[in-house]
């Protein structure tokens, strides 16, 4: 075995040790503004509105190619659109729990 191989674990284990040893020693650091619970749910809420939209017309686009696919093919298989409307509402939804989930707490 090389040498590379045995520091890399040895460095990311003494760097997590570290961060928490910084955090554990100056917990303040960590909480630093008072309000940040709101701050991040109002950045949050940006980023949901543009991640939804992208990730719904890839949703789109993909279901879209999918019946290309399968209108040229001949094989329609119940599983695989099944898998892309559960991804599709996942992908939707997922970005709305997170929030409230941060709304919760502040």
């Amino acid at each position: 075995m090389s040498l590379k191989h045995n520091i890399q674990p040895f460095f990311l284990s003494a760097l997590s040790l570290a961060i928490f040893a910084g955090l554990a020693l100056v917990p303040e650091s960590a909480f630093a503004a008072a309000g940040w619970q709101t701050e991040t749910v109002s950045r949050l809420g940006e980023i949901k509105v543009g991640a939804t939209l992208i990730a719904g017309g890839l949703c789109v686009l993909g279901l879209v190619g999918w019946g290309a696919w399968v209108g040229i093919t001949g094989s329609f298989r119940h599983q695989i659109l099944i898998q892309l409307i559960i991804g599709a509402i996942l992908i939707t939804l997922a970005p709305a729990a997170f929030i409230t989930l941060f709304e919760f707490t502040a």
